[in-house]
């Protein structure tokens, strides 16, 4: 048994509606969220390459913490390299604020 909705409901496409609340546009979401999807594939990269050449005889927490710090290390660093705007953002957000703090 299926229910139809009312004829009155109209449907909207919720992509719209988030992008023109923001006011972007769709290019530059997906352009926005290209980046850091290209940033997180290269981090999970090299967490793999590392992962696999790392001695299997080593404890599962010495693989855990280097697996954490080379993924936290090469996404920090390919965010910096790609230049991904909303990083860029924060690092100058987050220098302004702590100049205010130890300045003044």
């Amino acid at each position: 048994m299926s229910v139809a909705a009312p004829s009155h409901f109209v449907q909207v496409d919720p992509v719209h509606i988030a992008v023109s609340l923001v006011g972007l546009t769709v290019w530059t979401v997906a352009r926005n969220l290209a980046s850091v999807s290209l940033v997180a594939l290269a981090m999970a990269g090299v967490v793999l390459a590392v992962a696999a050449l790392s001695p299997e005889r080593w404890p599962h927490i010495v693989h855990l913490g280097l697996q954490v710090g080379i993924g936290v290390t090469t996404y920090a660093l390919t965010l910096q390299l790609f230049g991904v705007q909303a990083y860029v953002d924060l690092r100058e957000l987050t220098l302004e604020r702590l100049g205010r703090t130890v300045h003044g």
